[in-house]
Parts: C-alpha cells; structure tokens; sequence
C-alpha cells in the first residue's frame, strides 16, 4: 500500500471556529446588519500557524481540547489539527492524542512514537500496518510527519512525560478481542480456554459486526453478557509488579473494553433511534476518561475526531433525536470550562474519500455551501482563510 497524502491538490477557504461552551444554534438568521457587526468582532485572517497563536491561549489550559473537521480526507483539516496539536504539547504541556480510530491499529504506531521495545522502525512502517478502510484515513503522510515529530519529541523525555497516541473507536473490536486472548495466552494460560469460551459467539463473525446483528434480528442469543464477564476476569486479575506489565494490563482491559462496547453498537443497531450511536460516543467518551486516569488526575488530552463529534450535540438537532456525542459528554464529565472545542469548515473544495463502503479512494468535489447556511454566509462576507474565536457562546 502506498502513502500518500489525503488530498495533494486541495486548496479551499478554511475556517476555524472555536469556543468554549456550546457550539452556535443559528446566530446568522438574525438581523443581517446587527448580525455582520457581531461576528466581526471575532474574526481574524488565518494566513499561517502564527496565526493560531489566540486559540492556543484560550484552549491551553483546558482539560480536554476537542478539534473536529468537515470530513475524513482533507489536507488542509489534517495539518492544521497537527499545528495545532504541536503547539499544544510545546506550549501548554498536553499528554496525549486520542482519534476516531481503531484501539490495537493505533497502538502499533504509538508503541513506534513511544519508542517501546518491538515497534515498528518507522512511522511510515507502523501505518502501513493499518488494514481496515478507509486506509486515507490514518494511512497518509500527514500522519507520518505528525508521528515522525512525536518520535522525536518524546526520545527527549523520560517515560512518564511521553505524549501518547491512541484510538477511541469501537469498529475494531475484532482486533481487540484477538489482542485479549492473546494477553491472556501470553501472561495467564490457564485462563485462555475460559476467555475463549466467553468469546465463541462472537468469533463466528469475525470482522462482520452488521452479520452479528442480522442473527440477533433472527433470534439468536447474543453475547452481551459473555463480553461482560470477559471484562470483569480481566478487572480482577492481580496487580503486576513492573510498570511495563501494568501497561499491558491496561492495554487489555482497554481492549475488552472495546470488545464489549463494540458488541453493544452492534446490537444496538437492532433498535430504532439514536441507541447504536450513543453506545459508540460513550465508549469514546470513557476510552478518554481512561487515558486522563492513566496520564494522571492534572493530564490534559486532544481528541481528533469529526466535527459531529466534538461539538456538543444540545445544541444542535442531534438533541431532537436523542443523539449525543463526544463534546457533549465531555463537558457533562468535567465541566463546560474544561472543555475546548475547535470547529473545522469550508465553503468548497476537494476530498479523498469513497462512493461506497469498502470502495477505492477517489479525489472527489466538495458541493459548494447551500444558500442560508453559515458556510455559505461566511464566503459572502469574508474573504480567505479564517479563525473565529468566541468566549461564549449561549
């Protein structure tokens, strides 16, 4: 598989917003005139990373720094989230990257920006491991340079002080349930038949989550409370003596975890309504609250993820369906001040995705904004790339 970057030929208008409370309901639908000199205020022109340096005073000291983007394949998106995120770590001390992207992929490439015994030799290396669409996703040079950098940056540092790298999502379940059986083959044998037993039902559908569902929709038995029980042998096992042993505990637990969250999406998908997605948000949600335990109670973390995510989904429609989502979460957890959200938009463009699931990547025409819709009414009264800062927003 080759590497390439997510889009070589992009150039759109870009702009950030960012607040730090709840994200706008609809402020341009009033008075077009009063409306214009509010938002003039918190624009500024967005020429270079410099530019940015606003945004990292504002979010510098928060908990938890959310960046969304506008879609899954965008050149401009992606290195700006890295600009971001370096100066984040540079200046303001952050411990940890966390994505929308699969537990065990994400920690191949955070055992080679850690430097752990064993990893891959390179960045480019450790991401041509990822095999599960949409490769563009992770798979691009953007990430090869932003995890080239943390390398770097963490050869520098004693263990404790290392900035991690690790993945939120639960569509790679069936790669976490390998990694525990394969944790319990390794460090508690005894054990591996009970675990393989509990995780039977599932390895029948092994990669295939949607056929999962469809035999539960046929009557079935699920594995709900086998993936349960899996979690809980893991919880109880003794304490380890040495840090690396504690780490990889971690790593299994995280990884059932993952397994048992992953069961609940899927099953979830049997009922009408928002319940598959909450199930999805909640484990990211809780894969975060984990990382700041790990990292310690004063850690600071970024979350990369889309803008649906990393808003706060009460003030959006999402509420309407009963969906909630990352940004919302988060501020529930530790409160609106200690969250920071930074929307990524544009009004045209390009992008790298693909017509159907599992379908080669294309380089496809971004629709232009549709009349009445902030995208649109940023182009028309504002000219290149910009950032929009808001203290609060009500």
């Amino acid at each position: 598989m080759s590497m390439s970057r997510t889009n070589p030929r992009l150039s759109i208008p870009l702009w950030l917003v960012a607040a730090m409370t709840l994200t706008m309901l609809a402020p341009w639908r009033a008075n077009a005139g009063e409306t214009d000199a509010a938002w003039r205020n918190h624009v500024r022109p967005l020429a270079g990373t410099e530019d940015l340096s606003p945004l990292i005073e504002q979010a510098g000291e928060k908990r938890l720094v959310l960046l969304g983007e506008a879609s899954h394949g965008t050149h401009e998106f992606y290195t700006l989230r890295t600009a971001i995120t370096r100066k984040l770590i540079e200046q303001h001390g952050f411990n940890f990257i966390a994505v929308e992207g699969d537990w065990v992929l994400c920690q191949i490439l955070n055992s080679y920006i850690l430097g752990e015994d064993g990893a891959p030799d390179s960045a480019r290396a450790a991401l041509l491991q990822f095999d599960r669409w949409p490769l563009w996703m992770w798979a691009n040079q953007e990430m090869v340079e932003l995890a080239e950098w943390l390398h770097q940056w963490n050869r520098q540092r004693p263990r404790q002080e290392r900035v991690g790298f690790y993945g939120l999502d639960v569509y790679g379940m069936w790669d976490s349930l390998d990694a525990v059986l394969e944790y319990i083959r390794r460090n508690h044998p005894r054990q591996l038949p009970q675990f393989e037993e509990l995780y039977s039902r599932l390895r029948r559908f092994h990669g295939d989550g949607h056929s999962y569902a469809r035999s539960l929709a046929r009557g079935e038995p699920s594995a709900r409370q086998q993936t349960a029980a899996a979690l809980e042998l893991i919880r109880q096992l003794p304490e380890p003596d040495s840090e690396k042993a504690r780490e990889r505990r971690f790593m299994a637990r995280q990884n059932a975890w993952v397994v048992k969250y992953g069961e609940k999406h899927f099953r979830a998908m049997l009922r009408r309504g928002p319940h598959s997605w909450n199930e999805r948000v909640e484990h990211m949600k809780n894969t975060a609250d984990r990382l700041r335990q790990r990292y310690g109670s004063e850690s600071r973390g970024v979350i990369w993820a889309h803008n649906t995510h990393i808003g706060d989904a009460r003030a959006t429609t999402m509420s309407m369906g009963g969906q909630k989502n990352i940004g919302q979460l988060a501020r529930e957890k530790w409160g609106q001040d200690q969250v920071y959200a930074v929307g990524f938009g544009t009004y045209h463009g390009e992008v790298m995705a693909g017509r159907a699931w599992g379908a080669e990547p294309d380089i496809m025409t971004v629709p232009d904004a549709m009349p009445g819709s902030l995208e649109h009414w940023l182009a028309e009264l504002f000219d290149g790339d910009l950032l929009i800062l808001f203290d609060e927003i009500g």
